[in-house]
């Protein structure tokens, strides 16, 4: 399948991960609504869940939205590195305002694409490092804009983005550097 998006140079926006309501995938499913035909897109999700049958139901009319069922773990960084750009959402909530920290987050950054990340986080690490966008939760227009905004650069622009992302995450994420850090904060 992805053989046969890229034949037609689509840009591949990815999503890796549950079916749940707590993503916010409906709100994806609306931006790309609004996503003017033009910009040849096309959306993957890899994943599983409770919302899968209504969101399949909500793309019936829609020819460039893919599920796909779920894979393991380690197969997830070969389907990140297939797509262009990468989504997490979530949904509107107060709790995201104190922080948030989504694993896939990580398994994104190290794949080395932007990030358009829907969530309520005012100190999203996605703007910290400067490797995506981030957006309000469940803003279908404005998930639209940042896919838009993505899409639009040169590919060598979306590379420096998620490279940026990749950087951090092998320096600052990894186990060795976390165990420093807990280390250096209780002064052993």
């Amino acid at each position: 399948m992805f053989e046969n998006l890229k034949s037609q140079s689509k840009i591949i926006v990815g999503y890796a991960g549950g079916y749940a309501p707590s993503n916010a995938l409906a709100s994806l499913i609306g931006a790309a609504r609004l996503i003017p035909a033009s910009l040849n897109f096309a959306i993957v999700m890899v994943g599983n869940g409770s919302e899968k049958e209504r969101l399949t139901e909500l793309v019936k009319d829609l020819e460039n939205i893919y599920f796909l069922p779920s894979i393991s773990k380690s197969a997830i960084p070969d389907f990140l590195s297939r797509c262009d750009i990468l989504f997490a959402g979530g949904i509107s909530s107060i709790l995201h305002t104190y922080g948030t920290s989504f694993n896939k987050v990580t398994d994104y950054m190290l794949a080395g694409k932007p990030i358009v990340f829907a969530v309520d986080d005012p100190n999203s690490l996605v703007e910290q490092v400067g490797c995506g966008l981030r957006v309000p939760a469940e803003r279908t227009n404005e998930i639209a804009a940042a896919i838009t905004q993505l899409a639009i650069l040169k590919p060598s622009e979306r590379t420096d983005m998620g490279m940026k992302g990749k950087v951090y995450a092998e320096k600052e994420l990894g186990y060795t550097s976390i165990a420093q850090k807990i280390l250096d904060s209780i002064g052993v």
